[in-house]
């Protein structure tokens, strides 16, 4: 057993190791649920932007003579249909 100023050096360098790695172990934590939220994010604005495809084909086939006001009514039953609720 170490005695002396050793020890107290020993006993600080130990609790200190012990804070660092509960502090990694967070940090991994952390960005893990950051992935996630990542990979959540990506799938939505994925399928964002082939709602946005859609709705520009659609236009597109009707001539492009299609109001903001038509397009938002229409968006608006699709959800109601969905149970979206907008």
């Amino acid at each position: 057993m170490t005695t002396g100023p050793n020890a107290a050096a020993c006993t600080y360098l130990a609790r200190r190791l012990d804070e660092l790695r509960s502090e990694f172990e967070s940090g991994q934590r952390q960005l893990a649920l950051l992935d996630q939220r990542r990979q959540q994010l990506s799938e939505t604005l994925l399928r964002i932007g082939g709602a946005i495809q859609v709705m520009e084909e659609s236009m597109a086939a009707l001539g492009g003579d299609v109001s903001a006001a038509e397009v938002a009514a229409a968006a608006g039953a699709v959800s109601a249909h969905n149970g979206s609720g907008g």
